[in-house]
């Protein structure tokens, strides 16, 4: 298991891109966390609302790009 000295010191080309990541939209669409979504009795309106919320203050503090 990594420490997080390690993991931050790995070359640039293993850490994953946020190009790499899925949209917000895409990851609420997909049909398996859909399914765990409604497993779980968690609101797709909600927290989608919510991730776009957190998506806004960390790009507002200038810690992430905002493709949301």
């Amino acid at each position: 298991m990594m420490n997080a000295s390690q993991a931050t010191a790995r070359p640039a080309a293993q850490r994953r891109r946020r190009s790499d990541l899925p949209s917000i939209s895409a990851a609420l669409s997909d049909p398996v966390i859909r399914r765990v979504m409604e497993a779980d009795g968690v609101d797709p309106r909600e927290l989608e609302r919510t991730l776009r919320g957190m998506a806004r203050k960390l790009a507002h503090q200038g810690r992430f790009d905002g493709q949301a």
